[in-house]
């Protein structure tokens, strides 16, 4: 496990749990892309903010080691409704190689699309293969 400081907020960020093929269709999609998923879990981060409609995170890869948030692809993940905060996500339709993670958390106040506000700086990055 990592620990990650998250500006007022942490959570932990645990390495891959599980990547698997899949034949998810490359249709369009530049050749990072491939049929390969992988499974990324985090502790839920307890800033209220982000746990509620509005809020939740963003887990960030790139083939590359140190990776600029700006040019990264990334996963959504928001914040839906009820009790439990998200706290996986699966990286879908990417090619068997190694890939560098990071999570972002932002607040309600900072919904994905929109500059400024609340957004955590990312998570220590961590590398993952994807058979």
């Amino acid at each position: 496990m990592v620990l990650a400081k998250i500006l007022r907020w942490s959570f932990l960020l645990m390495p891959l749990l599980s990547a698997c093929g899949q034949n998810l269709g490359t249709s369009d999609l530049p050749p990072f892309f491939g049929e390969k998923e992988a499974s990324v879990s985090w502790s839920a981060n307890r800033e209220k903010d982000v746990n509620t409609t509005g809020g939740g995170y963003r887990v960030y890869y790139w083939d590359q080691p140190s990776f600029s948030l700006a040019i990264a692809p990334f996963v959504d993940v928001p914040y839906v409704a009820g009790l439990q905060a998200p706290t996986s996500s699966r990286i879908k339709k990417i090619a068997a190689g190694k890939y560098y993670i990071k999570v972002v958390a932002y607040s309600a106040f900072n919904p994905q699309g929109t500059a400024g506000g609340n957004q955590s700086a990312s998570s220590s990055e961590i590398s993952i293969m994807v058979p």
